[in-house]
């Protein structure tokens, strides 16, 4: 565990440091300390550190000898620092006043805020290093999660070039190790399909891992005339199809809709651009005219149930003139990662195994699960490339 303490007094620091090394269990442990804020703030922008710990008086640079209120600039900081959004920041001060006072503005920055009853006969101090010590302990940062809907799309990365390493259970969720080059993730698979589990476990994971990049893989329906079976297609923008207003037997539907970000769409679409078939990666896998379809960068439509009806699936195309495909758990991904802070690049991938009508069966859900996990591996590593 790497920590850093912000402190000016020595004896505050010894005090802080000796509990930390009397406290930590496993692993290493490294311990760096600031003195005063501008080094402290360079430390901040320039490393990953899984606890700070730090007080909100401090002199502003080396050579000053008065102390003030760096509050302010702490919050500006921390909320201005990638490095910081990974990490569990905890701010004690000896000023109750200044606790009372911050406490509203620290708790909506993020930032944990206690007083440090040093000269107490029951110190509540190191309870509460002990407590953000074990948080810190317990948050595990990924470059990237996926997420399935089922063991079948999750599985399709065993044939993949990605690495998988073991099944994990992480605070209840179902994951799976896997990286990618020197990328390291997880893929989680949802307790069970649809928009509700994909929103929740998706808000979870970002909350408990956060990744760089999350994404979704698997296999979806089509819609006939638009993507055939065989296609991969990107979402370009998605919706809930069944949010709106039933009056008089008549639907009325609203749109709500979650886009890709213009630069992550940017990157996918010149990704197409260079070869939309990439057929590199699907040649061997299947006998048919589906390995030839194309991957295409189109709205997609996601409800909560299954459909195998062909009326059903026009009243829900006719809903976006260019709606290409229809399943139950992207917009769910896409909406849990527009809420997120930090927001994570986030976009999904999945194949058309058929066209949602009586005819859908389950022919060709592996090759689809596949060559959608395989185009996943590749965008993944070109969207976190620059990042």
């Amino acid at each position: 565990m790497k920590i850093l303490i912000v402190e000016d007094d020595a004896g505050k620091y010894a005090k802080i440091a000796g509990h930390v090394e009397r406290t930590h269990e496993g692993g290493a442990l490294e311990l760096r300390r600031a003195s005063f804020f501008a080094h402290a703030q360079k430390l901040l922008y320039s490393e990953q550190f899984d606890l700070v710990v730090l007080d909100l008086m401090l002199p502003l640079r080396e050579d000053d000898q008065d102390t003030v209120d760096v509050s302010e600039e702490i919050i500006e900081t921390v909320q201005g620092s990638e490095h910081c959004h990974y990490s569990v920041i905890l701010a004690l001060s000896s000023f109750s006043d200044i606790v009372d006072n911050q406490l509203k503005r620290f708790s909506d920055a993020g930032i944990l805020l206690a007083s440090f009853d040093g000269e107490s006969n029951d110190p509540k101090w190191p309870a509460k290093i002990t407590r953000a010590m074990s948080a810190a302990k317990d948050r595990s940062v990924f470059d990237f999660v996926v997420i399935c809907a089922l063991e079948l799309e999750r599985k399709a990365f065993e044939k993949t070039g990605a690495t998988l390493g073991d099944y994990r259970s992480i605070s209840g969720l179902d994951c799976l190790e896997i990286s990618i080059g020197d990328l390291s993730g997880v893929c989680v698979c949802l307790p069970r399909m649809g928009l509700v589990n994909a929103s929740l476990v998706t808000a979870r994971v970002l909350e408990k891992f956060n990744p760089k990049l999350v994404a979704m893989s698997g296999i979806c329906a089509g819609v006939s005339g638009k993507a055939s079976i065989g296609t991969i297609v990107v979402a370009d923008m998605c919706w809930e199809y069944q949010a709106g207003k039933w009056s008089n037997d008549n639907f009325r539907m609203e749109h709500f809709d979650s886009n890709l970000t213009l630069d992550v769409r940017t990157k996918l679409a010149q990704m197409l651009a260079e070869d939309n078939q990439m057929l590199d990666m699907k040649i061997g896998l299947i006998e048919d005219k589906a390995l030839f379809e194309k991957i295409i960068l189109q709205p997609m439509a996601t409800g909560s149930a299954v459909v195998a009806d062909k009326n059903r699936m026009e009243e829900i195309t006719a809903q976006h003139r260019q709606m290409a495909a229809l399943d139950m758990e992207m917009y769910g991904v896409y909406k849990a990662a527009e809420f997120a802070s930090p927001r994570p690049i986030f976009f999904g991938a999945k194949t058309v195994v058929d066209v949602g009508d009586e005819k859908k069966s389950d022919t060709f859900q592996e090759y689809g699960s596949i060559v959608s996990a395989r185009f996943l591996v590749r965008a993944i590593d070109r969207l976190l490339a620059s990042v």
